[in-house]
């Protein structure tokens, strides 16, 4: 049996995961850095998908633009130290919030996934979005917000 080159491109694998995820939202953000530093990025919302044992959620997947290993730890340390699950007392319809792990590829983006799992796939409409999710980030996070943007909108 030939010895093959077993070695998988991480930054590719997550790239491909990111292409294969369905948009319902998105919005720029802004995180200031304990160190003062503005860090910018993009926070986008995936369209509800059912999980292992039918349970129903949808994703944060907060992308930041940074290319220094100091603000990269900063944003690091500042982004787990949320209390995630915060969003639980704005929405009865959030069952819990499940933070994953940070990522960074070699490109200088950050990378931070949260997803919300929630009572129903009806839960999730777009004033749903507004009201419990968007509205509610920047008393969760800390992070400034700027303008909600539906995908289907743009189309």
């Amino acid at each position: 049996m030939p010895n093959e080159d077993l070695t998988l491109d991480l930054d590719k694998e997550l790239t491909s995961v990111f292409d294969k995820e369905e948009m319902f939202a998105f919005f720029d953000f802004q995180v200031i850095t304990p160190s003062e530093k503005i860090v910018s990025g993009l926070c986008k919302v995936t369209k509800p998908r059912v999980g292992e044992a039918q349970s129903v959620y949808f994703s944060l997947l907060f992308v930041l633009d940074i290319h220094d290993n100091e603000t990269w730890r900063e944003v690091d340390t500042l982004i787990n130290n949320i209390s995630w699950d915060g969003f639980e007392r704005y929405s009865e319809r959030i069952k819990y919030v499940l933070p994953m792990l940070s990522r960074s590829l070699s490109t200088g983006n950050y990378f931070k996934e949260v997803c919300i799992y929630l009572t129903s796939i009806n839960d999730l409409t777009k004033q749903y979005i507004f009201n419990k999710v968007y509205s509610i980030l920047p008393a969760v996070t800390n992070f400034k917000t700027g303008e909600l943007t539906f995908w289907d909108d743009l189309r």
